[in-house]
């Protein structure tokens, strides 16, 4: 099973990031993580960012990250994140099989490198749950 996270560079909710990938974790058992990876100033950040700071907690979950190197944004400037984005759901797909692949996608402010995301994996039908920082927002802090 792969698990694609896509998630907005200012997605500030870990704990409901981390709340989600436990009950995927739940459901499906041990699973390969796909994330992009995103930087802020050379820091990770956002939505990829909970979800490996999640995957770094759990023995029995893969981590396969998707950055972008600093060549490529110099090469393809801001076409490069959605090429990596391509990349990663194509990956996944021909890794796993549509059937094996699930996406968690973690909007905010529409972002456009992740509606890219959550339309590439429609293209490629595979199913992704799509959560907006306001249902987020609403959620228990404990």
């Amino acid at each position: 099973m792969i698990v694609i996270v896509t998630g907005s560079r200012n997605w500030t909710h870990k704990r409901f990031v981390w709340v989600v990938l436990n009950t995927v974790y739940v459901k499906h058992g041990p699973f390969t993580l796909y994330h992009g990876d995103c930087h802020i100033k050379g820091f990770p950040a956002g939505a990829d960012a909970h979800a490996q700071e999640w995957a770094d907690t759990n023995p029995h979950v893969t981590v396969e990250p998707f950055p972008v190197s600093r060549e490529e944004w110099d090469a393809c400037g801001r076409s490069a994140g959605p090429q990596r984005n391509r990349r990663m759901v194509e990956d996944a797909y021909h890794s796993a099989g549509r059937e094996k692949v699930i996406g968690q996608a973690f909007q905010r402010d529409n972002s456009s490198g992740t509606q890219n995301t959550i339309d590439l994996m429609d293209s490629f039908s595979i199913p992704c749950r799509v959560w907006t920082h306001e249902e987020a927002a609403r959620f228990p802090k404990r």
